[in-house]
């Protein structure tokens, strides 16, 4: 009887509980490939939105995408400071966002490996637009790769939307990076398949004790 009612408890969890394992991590950031959102060990109440998952939208369409889309619901586009934090995260560094020097452009090498955070552009690359503080060139850019880049004045919004899968380079799509930094996790309620099992283990131990009896 012990065995049976173990086999019925390990199907129940088995059914209720599975995860999807990691598609990759680098830095502090971890992607599950079953997940719209990328995970910052270092920072638990920031979530980013996976590389690509809206690399096709225009800008307008983007902020449009953040008003109408349940999984987006808390997030932005990501500004100047948060691209900063973004990159030191991935990258192991500690670089400081100075608006005293606009257009800055950074490059440190990483241990990069393209798609580790959701796929977009190509196979040697990713990339991730942010709003920079930049004053002639509003849209950042942030390169994936080998050799990681950010640069702070990439060019305009209209730019940007060369990319998009009306642009000229849409062949290449390249994401807003999205953003929340007050992301709560929900309570996630037990799932109805558990509630399948509870008359069958109430009658099990019933069957006991009345053989018992």
């Amino acid at each position: 009887m012990k065995k049976q009612l173990l086999a019925i408890v390990t199907l129940v969890a088995s059914i209720s509980f599975s995860t999807a394992g990691i598609a990759g991590t680098i830095g502090t950031l971890s992607w599950d490939e079953a997940s719209t959102y990328i995970t910052d060990s270092a920072n638990t109440s920031t979530r980013y939105v996976q590389l690509g998952l809206y690399a096709n939208l225009t800008y307008a369409e983007t902020i449009s995408a953040l008003s109408t889309t349940v999984e987006l619901q808390g997030f932005q586009i990501a500004t100047n400071s948060d691209a900063y934090n973004f990159f030191n995260a991935f990258s192991s560094s500690s670089l400081v966002d100075n608006t005293l020097m606009l257009d800055e452009v950074h490059n440190v090498t990483t241990s990069w490996t393209d798609g580790v955070l959701g796929n977009n552009h190509s196979v040697d690359h990713d990339f991730a637009f942010f709003l920079s503080d930049s004053t002639s060139d509003p849209v950042g850019v942030i390169d994936f790769s080998v050799n990681s880049i950010l640069d702070e004045a990439y060019g305009s919004i209209g730019t940007s939307d060369q990319f998009s899968s009306n642009g000229n380079l849409s062949n290449l799509p390249i994401s807003w990076l999205l953003v929340n930094n007050n992301f709560i996790t929900a309570t996630v309620p037990l799932p109805a398949t558990l509630f399948m099992f509870i008359p069958v283990l109430l009658g099990v131990f019933g069957f006991q004790r009345k053989r018992q009896s």
